[in-house]
């Protein structure tokens, strides 16, 4: 099948999925379970390691009939009923900041799965109130421009260290 790509500007939500599967699962195993592959741009794992799947501009099939505009993240597990390591929320924060600072400043937000397709329960309880909570600290694109008059992302983060695997 070929790659279908889709320009940076047009790119403006980042959407959160979670694996389901065991936190260990490594990207080749994630292939081998599901139908498609890659589904996401980005693994988050919960030691803090940051996978790069696929390039920003190619378009992935993670969301029915919302995949062109999104990015699509994936942490690492399943968060149904239970907490993320530290380290795997940092990683996710500092990943956020780095595509909307330094790849891609259009990006709006970040949203869950399950917000855009209310069929899925993904990702897990835990993640959705973290969501909420991050956008309240955050903001979106269009209150940051309001109150700085430019885009302003008041998120510090470092550089994440991203370990790439060829698709």
């Amino acid at each position: 099948m070929a790659h279908v790509w889709q320009s940076f500007r047009r790119i403006r939500w980042i959407v959160l999925h979670e694996t389901g599967g065991s936190p260990h699962e490594s990207p080749s195993d994630l292939a081998a379970r599901l139908a498609e592959w890659p589904l996401y741009h980005w693994l988050i794992y919960p030691d803090g390691r940051i996978v790069k799947c696929a390039p920003p501009s190619r378009l992935l099939y993670h969301v029915t009939d919302h995949n062109v505009g999104t990015l699509s993240f994936a942490v690492v597990g399943n968060y149904k009923s239970r907490e993320p390591t530290s380290a795997l929320v940092t990683a996710l924060e500092d990943l956020i900041g780095y595509v909307r600072a330094s790849l891609i400043p259009g990006i709006e937000s970040i949203i869950g799965h399950g917000e855009i397709d209310r069929t899925v329960d993904c990702p897990g309880k835990w993640w959705r109130a973290w969501l909420r909570e991050y956008r309240a600290r955050v903001g979106t694109s269009e209150a940051r421009q309001k109150r700085a008059g430019m885009a302003v992302y008041p998120v510090t983060y470092r550089d994440p260290t991203v370990v790439k695997v060829e698709s």
